[in-house]
């Protein structure tokens, strides 16, 4: 009975060092992020995508990018506009066509998001247009949660992140 007792014990502890060890190769760190979706053409008329996924406390309900915080190519693109999604407003923006930079404030009264899409940006396209036409400078980008606190570590696609 001792014996079974000890061989029982020493099972359980193994089985605990096993998982206790194999824990951290399942377990990930999913940080919020920010997506600026490919850009999606019809005619000369073009839509862009922003989205969330991962946020945290209770979800995002205000990004502001900065003056300069978004680029895009001037002779390819022109007249962008921005509009809300999902309880998204537009409490202000800029595009400055000539030169190729535009900011915007989004915010959100009602909830926050914690994935799902936030904005459309559109745009009249002379040509073709491409992903790297577009572009989002982390550093010049502001988010904020439902819990009106910063969300500091979140991360944005390399493809547009400068």
């Amino acid at each position: 009975m001792r014996r079974r007792l000890c061989i029982g014990c020493a099972v359980g502890v193994g089985v605990l060092m096993l998982v206790a060890c194999i824990g951290p190769w399942f377990a990930r760190d999913v940080k919020p992020m920010l997506f600026f979706g490919e850009p999606v053409i019809v005619g000369n008329q073009g839509e862009i995508i922003l989205s969330v996924s991962n946020m945290p406390d209770g979800g995002l309900s205000a990004i502001h990018v900065h003056l300069k915080g978004m680029g895009y190519d001037k002779t390819r693109i022109s007249e962008v506009a921005i509009e809300g999604l999902n309880g998204f407003m537009v409490v202000n923006n800029q595009f400055d066509d000539a030169n190729g930079k535009g900011s915007f404030i989004l915010l959100n009264i009602f909830s926050g998001v914690e994935t799902g899409e936030i904005a459309r940006l559109t745009f009249t396209a002379s040509g073709r247009v491409q992903d790297g036409d577009f572009a989002l400078t982390k550093s010049l980008i502001d988010l904020v949660s439902n819990t009106l606190t910063p969300i500091v570590d979140w991360t944005l696609p390399v493809y547009y992140a400068r």
